[in-house]
């Protein structure tokens, strides 16, 4: 989940929703990455220079092990 601080506001307030989405799915025993970039309601891009997508193509869902 991502999220650009609390000037990321496009009808809604992204920042708000995505904590309170993150919280819920983290109590009901879920593994969740949060970036909290700051950049408003642009990603500032690549984010981590590319590498949060480089392990998300090396760890695709279902893999097993679990990372």
């Amino acid at each position: 989940m991502t999220h650009g601080g609390p000037t990321d506001i496009v009808i809604v307030h992204f920042d708000v929703l995505t904590e309170a989405y993150y919280t819920e799915m983290v109590d009901r025993g879920h593994f969740v990455i949060i970036c909290r970039h700051g950049a408003g309601h642009t990603v500032p891009g690549p984010i981590n220079g590319g590498r949060d997508w480089q392990f998300l193509l090396d760890h695709p869902f279902g893999t097993s092990p679990s990372p």
